[in-house]
Parts: C-alpha cells; structure tokens; sequence
C-alpha cells in the first residue's frame, strides 16, 4: 500500500522514522520526493498555523469543551497549496457505517482561482491533493494526525459544499465520523467548530434558533452569542441540539471574527439532493442503501472501531476479543499473525475466543476484518524464563543504594530476598522494581529479584546482584549494566521513570557518591510504534526524570535517549499498559 504523507512542520529539523510489523521486516519502501522550506513563517502566532492577527481573545479553545470532544475529533484543518490557503472540514458517516472517509467542506475552498461558480479540472486537482490535519487541537505536534489527497466526489454551488473522498482509509481510533440531520425543519441552539485562519481548534456557539435565507432557501444564518469565525472557518460543520451536522460555513461578516457576527452556514438539507446528479448532491454517497431517497434522516456519530481486550497473555490461557464499533453489523472475520502460537477456538458475532500455545515471550498480532476495514490488535506472550542477570558491585559499610534491574517485557514486578549473608548483614526495604538495601556487617551478599509476569513468579531469580562489602577504608567500584539508562516500571501505566545512570564513582570519606558532570546532557524522545513523538524533554547523567503516560494509548512505545556529548543513542521498547 502507498501513502503520501505531506504537511507543514515548524522548524530546521525533522525525524522521519519507518515502524514495520514484526512479520513484515524489510518489505516497506521509503522514498522522500520532495521536500519544501517555506520562506514564510506560518506559525508566527506561536500557537498554530495561524498568523498573530488571526487569534482573538473571544475565540474559545476546543480543550475547554470536552462535552464536544467525540464531534471534534472529526473535524479536520485543510491545507491547500502547500499553505497557502486554508479551509475546515469535517468526516461523515453514511448509513452503511463502513467507515468511507467522506469528508464535508466548502464548494468556494476549491473555487479559487478565479471564483467563478464552477469548478476547473485545474482547480479538482489542487483539492485532491489537499492536506487534511485532524486532532490539531494544541501545539503539541505529536498529537494531530495528517492525511493526505483525496477524491473528489461532489459540489454544488448553490448551497456551497464540497464532498471529498480520502483517498487513505483512516485507521485511527482517535477519528471519528459525523452524524448527520437532513430534515428541513431545524430547532433549538448550534454549535460549530472550526479553525479560524488555521488557528488551532476552536468552538462557538449560538444560542438562537437558525434562519433559513437567500432567494432558493439553501443557507442557514445565525449569529454568534459566544466564540466566532472568520476565514479558515469556511467548511466547518455547523451541529443542532442533538449534535448532528446540518450545514457546513459558507461565510459571514461582522466585527472582526467577534461578535457581533453573522454567519451562513450551506444547508444540509438541500445539499442532499442538490443538482440531483451524483456529483452534485449528498445523497448517492452517504445514503448508498437507498438509493431513491427513502433512508434514514439521520444518522449518529461513530468512531472506528478497536479490538478490546488483554495486551498480555499467559501460556496455555483462553482469551476472548471483542470488536468495539461495529455499527452496521458486519461479519467480523478473525485471523492471527501465528497460528501456531494463536489458536482460534471460536467466533460469534463482534468477538472471538483464542488459546494461547506458545511458551517462550514473543510479540502477536489479532486482527479482525469486517466492512473492508481491517483492525489489529499487538498482544503480548509471557513466559517466565528465568533469564540471570549477573552484576558485581564493591559497597561500603552502613548506607543506601538502590538496585534498579533492567526493564523486561515480560514482568511487570519483582519480589526480593537475601539469599547469602552475614546474620543480619543486609535489610532489604522492597519497593517494587526498586529495593533499597542497608549493608551493616562485611560480607559477600547474593540478592535475588524474582520477576512476576502476571503468569507466574519465576522460580529461579531473574536477576542476581552480589556485592561484596568491604571495610569502610575500602573503595567503591560497580560494573554498570549494559544499558546506563533505566526506564520503569515497564510496563507502565501512568508515570514512566527515567534514569542516566552515572558509572563513574568518587569516594568522600566513608561515602561513595556519583561524580556528575553539567556538560553531559541528553536529549529524551518517545514515540509511538508509527515513529510519531509523543513526549519530548532533557536530562543529565545522574538525574532522574519522569513524565505522564497515562493519555497514551495502550502499545508499544520506543524511548530514544541522545547523548549530546557524544551523539550517540540509546533506545529502549517501552510498553504502555492501563
């Protein structure tokens, strides 16, 4: 499959990073057919896209709406001519709710050049290959999702809309799918929201009932009493009390995108049957059941769907998995990346039961097919295997260290013990994936960790530190583990530590302690299994850092760390699990 990916990025750099499924090593091609520096600086606002002038104090965040939050994740800023133009638009069901990417925005979006009611074929070929950003709700690059070219399916002029096709089927839980009103009769309230000059997401509101205006009634016109609009607007869907879409912004005028401001919106209702031709009406693409019009005035908003389910399994385990977003009752037919380690005992509607056979740790895929669409699920194979970590350390007498063994897929805690010893020569304090320990006698001490993978506890350790505690005159030296960065707890579910280990050691008396060094920074990177970065910050050797993952999805996730010192990278596979 071939996917052209195009979007505006601020700043002098980029990563671009390829993800292939663990069955699919080496089958993907990249190729970068161009690349564009922009001589313009279109995010001069220091908030989005949208230059200084764009942003207005009575313009309202789509963050401090969450009540809208199901609606707004289909609602996309269109970027047309590489950026230098800007529109909204919006994803809609249809009533076979297959999942078809129609996407709703303004007939004059692609009527540009010039503006004279029709739409050239020069003109259709800009609006294919629109830039469609959705979930461009902060400046956070990591959280909005790009796709881009489209079909063009239908406009009409007379009620101002454009019906495009992505042509990427969107495979992405965060996007959802508009639900739509085509009465004639409107009542109560509308809501729509939009990108102001590209501006990042905002909302407005109207608390009045919508007046239908012009000679042939195709335009809905209200009048903001919270929030505005202003161009970059045009496209947006306009909702009702119910949260259905029935309109898309044609254009409006007032006082600076602020109210007073008037706005008209083209009316869904007539865009349905519009020009009463395919490609110039509503009607043959979301109504594809019924074709003489007879179908549903409504329909409601979806998301695409996701397999639910457990992440990690246990050897010899039955799991069951459920599709979640099947609304058209499709035949949902199941497979796996392994048969021999997957075996498929049953399937009955949205969900399917399968044992597990394998009995070493590996990573799977379940996948489910249903209305052309196919969804997958990465699960986890656990099995204790006793793996022994070895490391030697020289202490001192009467002090705290803090054992942090290397993360592991596999387990998810550990469990400690003192297996040789001077009586009462060490006290373990267990915290987990950390155990503080006091030496206060000389001796050589063996100190287990037991891993626990939800299976099982291991029988044998899972990783072994001896150290070996001489008198206080002594001096202190460690072999660091392999890796200087330690990264727990692994899975993690809410916050994930991260530590630059300092290896280097300088005695001060009766205490050891780390000699760290300003000049060593490092630059921390996480991103997602698609190479998207989803948290970004800095450190130096000897610190520790955390930050939140609880909003991440579940998966697996992959931890670069920079040395800036020495330009070299560490990476480590960190899995997400709530």
């Amino acid at each position: 499959m071939v996917y052209n990916i195009e979007d505006l990025i601020a700043g002098n750099e980029v990563t671009i990073q390829l993800s292939e499924p663990v069955n699919n090593i080496e089958e993907s091609d990249l190729e970068i057919s161009r690349v564009v520096h922009g001589y313009k600086n279109m995010f001069s606002s220091d908030v989005g896209i949208a230059p200084a002038s764009a942003v207005y104090s009575c313009y309202n965040s789509i963050i401090g709406y969450p009540a809208w939050a199901n609606e707004s994740d289909a609602v996309a800023l269109v970027i047309i001519n590489s950026g230098t133009s800007l529109c909204t638009g919006s994803l809609l069901n249809n009533t076979a709710q297959d999942y078809r990417p129609y996407f709703l925005s303004a007939f004059h979006c692609i009527d540009i050049s010039p503006r004279d009611g029709f739409i050239s074929a020069a003109e259709q070929s800009v609006a294919e290959n629109w830039a469609f950003r959705f979930q461009y709700k902060t400046a956070d690059a990591s959280t909005y999702i790009t796709y881009n070219q489209a079909y063009f399916r239908a406009a009409w002029f007379n009620s101002d809309f454009a019906l495009m096709e992505l042509r990427q089927s969107i495979n992405d839980n965060r996007i959802t799918f508009l639900g739509w009103n085509r009465a004639e009769t409107v009542t109560g309230s509308t809501t729509c929201i939009h990108h102001p000059g590209g501006d990042l997401m905002k909302i407005s509101f109207d608390n009045n009932q919508p007046i239908v205006e012009s000679s042939a009634n195709t335009y809905l016109s209200i009048n903001f009493t919270n929030g505005g609009a202003e161009e970059g607007s045009s496209g947006a869907p306009l909702f009702d009390l119910n949260k259905h879409i029935i309109g898309q912004l044609h254009g409006g005028s007032g006082n600076g995108g602020c109210p007073p401001i008037k706005v008209n919106f083209g009316r869904f209702y007539n865009s349905w049957t519009g020009g009463g031709t395919p490609s110039t009406q509503l009607n043959a693409w979301l109504d594809p059941l019924h074709p003489n019009n007879t179908g549903p005035m409504t329909t409601n908003t979806i998301r695409f769907p996701y397999i639910d389910g457990q992440i990690s399994v246990c050897p010899y385990a039955n799991v069951t998995y459920s599709v979640v977003g099947n609304p058209g009752n499709y035949p949902v037919t199941w497979s796996v990346s392994s048969p021999s380690i997957f075996t498929l005992l049953s399937a009955s509607g949205n969900s399917a039961t399968f044992r597990m056979t394998g009995t070493t740790p590996s990573t799977e895929r379940i996948s489910a097919y249903f209305a052309g669409i196919t969804i997958n699920k990465t699960v986890y194979v656990l099995f204790n295997s006793a793996q022994l970590g070895v490391y030697y350390a020289n202490a001192y007498i009467n002090d705290n260290i803090t054992i942090i063994p290397p993360p592991t897929d596999s387990f998810n805690s550990y469990s400690w013990e003192v297996a040789q010893q001077p009586a009462n020569g060490a006290v373990l304090n267990d915290k987990g994936s950390t155990c503080d320990v006091r030496f206060t006698q000389k001796g050589t001490y063996t100190i287990n960790a037991y891993g626990n993978s939800g299976c099982a506890t291991s029988s044998t350790p899972t990783y072994i530190f001896v150290y070996n505690v001489t008198s206080p005159a002594g001096s202190y030296s460690a072999v660091s583990p392999a890796s200087m960065v330690v990264a727990y707890p692994n899975p993690v579910s809410s916050a994930l530590n991260v530590e630059i280990k300092d290896n280097t050691a300088t005695v001060e008396g009766n205490i050891a302690s780390a000699a760290q060094t300003s000049t060593d920074n490092f630059k921390i990177r996480l991103y997602d299994e698609h190479g998207n970065l989803v948290h970004h910050t800095h450190s130096k050797k000897g610190h520790k850092t955390h930050f939140s993952v609880a909003h991440l999805k579940n998966g697996i996730y992959y931890l670069n760390i920079l040395d800036e010192k020495t330009e070299k990278t560490e990476k480590q596979q960190i899995i997400v699990k709530h």
